[in-house]
């Protein structure tokens, strides 16, 4: 071969191998490294799967071409994204693929119920990093609502089901909830069958997993009556009640003593609160089908209501006013002795009726108290001892010593029946009420029939309440006639002299002393012995439709006479409540309540006891 061929043969065949070495070179400095880029933290909720990847290193990363494997249970693995070529992760960066932002296979959804992984490849094919979610969690761990699988802390090796996702941000394993939009909106504090409604008025689910209610007694002592389950979800617009019968909620809501209910977040911070005696009154119950309902929800604003909602809108049913029916026995001294605002403390607690003695028309002030106590809207009646002085029984039956004969004991009517259409005439009361309108207990013994002039006991007694009637109401026809009488039923005629059915002629309001303490009686006495003269007035009115009387049960407010004692608020409504119906609903037929009496009362919403 000559010369110049041959050594132009071996300066090609140098060239190619230079060009050969040099390209291997090039490859060489193009495969990157990814030392320090992780998977940090993934979220699987369906349709809004996100994975967050970390350059944990000191310099920016070029991870273009860096790829996403998802493995299911039955080792099918996806494609889920590739980055695209020349992105660069700044250091100590995250960087999120996401379903939402289209970065995400959307054929790909990750069953949280079956193992999975999720690895991550670098463009040489090459593991660098991978999650399985059995191993590094826990098989079948699932995390909260608004959770994440997450590196904690930040970018370390151990993972956990979180409670709060930090899409992007450093992973913190701490609680981010804030609660917004949750309150509590309705609580029924009825004995052994509490129960109270949260309510989430946002516009978001909200996670009420951990959640506490916590009650406040009287020795401001906080406890805890139920935690909400974990992954309980509150939807917008939604209701979760707390039920004492269905175990979800312990403990009880007292109503005569401090009652104040908090919703606490986990970490115990007050997400909202109830303040009975703030929001309503100081121990005001509710009423005993109704409940403490919100009535805003914006705003702390709280109603008594007669009937509940529970587990829907809240429907503010407010009573009506029944002080009426109500009415309360009252001494001269306590009349004088209370305020105008004291009259209307009455009102408020639905009693409407002030029967006080007739002593007080003697005194002007007095008379002028009636006037701004009727400015209420309040019914004033004269109280009189009809065959009493205080001291002694007057008997309504005489011996005329000029005939020989019983007769009735005229002046004795005439005396009081000219008292009572005096104070009639005044024009500023409203009714004349008869107490003592019968014999101690010796009715039958005064029956002179045989007499030839049919004067009794009884009939005694009748005459009397015609008298009187006739001549009020020849003043003013609107003058209410009503009577204290025994609770003794079937004996009162008997031993009293009291004939109900005769009497409603002229007695439009029966106050029938129906005192459980000094005759030592059950609650069940009281209903019935109100529904045995509610029957009486109802036979006589079937009888003679011109007769239109009622029934007001009159009952103690105190333990009994040999116990002067006041009666708890709870003891004194669950008798006024059996006065009017059962505990079953059953009317009595009583349409009304009187309190004997006045100074000695632990009050409640008395109109609250006909719903």
């Amino acid at each position: 071969m000559h010369p110049f061929f041959k050594n132009t043969f071996y300066l090609i065949l140098l060239f190619i191998c230079i060009f050969i070495l040099s390209s291997c070179e090039d490859e060489k400095e193009i495969k990157r490294s990814f030392n320090g880029l992780i998977l940090n933290e993934l979220n699987c909720d369906t349709g809004s799967e996100w994975i967050e990847i970390k350059n944990k290193s000191s310099d920016e990363l070029n991870i273009g071409g860096v790829y996403f494997i998802y493995k299911n249970s039955q080792n099918v693995t996806q494609l889920i994204y590739t980055i695209p070529e020349q992105t660069i992760l700044a250091s100590k960066s995250y960087l999120v693929i996401d379903k939402t932002k289209n970065t995400f296979n959307e054929n790909i959804s990750v069953s949280l119920d079956s193992s999975f992984c999720i690895s991550l490849i670098s463009p040489y094919n090459d593991t660098i990093d991978i999650f399985n979610r059995d191993k590094d969690v826990g098989k079948d761990i699932v995390y909260p609502y608004n959770g994440s699988y997450s590196r904690i802390p930040d970018g370390a090796s151990w993972w956990e089901a979180t409670r709060s996702a930090t899409k992007g941000t450093e992973n913190l394993n701490e609680d981010l909830r804030t609660f917004n939009g949750l309150i509590l909106n309705e609580i029924c504090a009825k004995s052994n069958a509490e129960w109270l409604e949260i309510f989430n008025f946002s516009n978001e689910v909200i996670d009420a997993g951990g959640v506490k209610i916590s009650y406040i007694n009287d020795q401001d002592k906080a406890m805890v009556y139920c935690v909400i389950p974990e992954n309980t979800l509150l939807n917008p617009d939604a209701y979760l009640v707390l039920d004492k019968i269905d175990g979800s909620l312990s403990g009880s809501f007292p109503m005569n003593q401090k009652l104040i209910v908090s919703l606490l977040s986990p970490k115990d911070s007050i997400i909202d609160s109830f303040d009975r005696d703030v929001a309503i009154g100081v121990n005001i119950p509710h009423y005993k089908d109704g409940s403490y309902a919100r009535i805003s929800v914006e705003d702390n604003v709280w109603e008594n209501t007669l009937t509940t909602t529970k587990g829907s809108a809240n429907i503010i049913t407010e009573p009506v006013d029944m002080s009426s029916h109500n009415g309360i026995w009252m001494w001269k001294s306590h009349f004088e002795s209370a305020s105008v605002s004291t009259f209307q403390m009455l009102k408020d607690y639905g009693i409407g009726n002030i029967i006080v003695s007739q002593s007080i028309m003697t005194e002007d002030a007095n008379r002028q108290k009636i006037d701004q106590i009727r400015a209420l809207g309040m019914k004033v009646h004269l109280w009189f001892l009809c065959f009493s002085n205080g001291n002694d029984w007057i008997n309504p039956i005489i011996l005329d010593e000029q005939t020989g004969k019983h007769v009735y004991n005229q002046s004795h009517f005439d005396e009081v029946i000219q008292k009572a259409v005096q104070y009639v005439q005044y024009g500023n009361i409203d009714g004349i009420h008869l107490d003592y309108i019968r014999y101690p207990g010796n009715a039958h013994q005064n029956n002179y029939s045989s007499e030839g002039n049919n004067v009794t006991g009884e009939n005694a007694v009748t005459e009397f309440c015609r008298q009187i009637s006739v001549a009020v109401k020849a003043v003013n026809p609107n003058i209410k006639m009503s009577a204290a009488i025994m609770a003794e039923t079937t004996s009162n005629a008997y031993h009293y002299g009291q004939n109900t059915r005769k009497m409603s002629k002229y007695i439009e309001i029966f106050m029938p002393m129906v005192y459980r303490y000094n005759y030592k009686k059950t609650t069940s006495w009281i209903f019935t012995t109100s529904g045995w003269f509610a029957n009486e007035v109802k036979a006589a009115m079937d009888a003679d439709p011109t007769i239109q009387s009622e029934v007001w049960t009159g009952l103690q407010t105190y333990s009994g006479d040999n116990n002067v004692v006041s009666l708890p608020a709870s003891d004194l409504e669950t008798d006024c409540r059996y006065a009017i119906k059962s505990p079953a609903g059953t009317p009595s037929g009583a349409t009304g309540i009187v309190l004997f009496r006045y100074g000695l009362i632990n009050y409640f919403d008395f109109s609250s006891i006909y719903y």
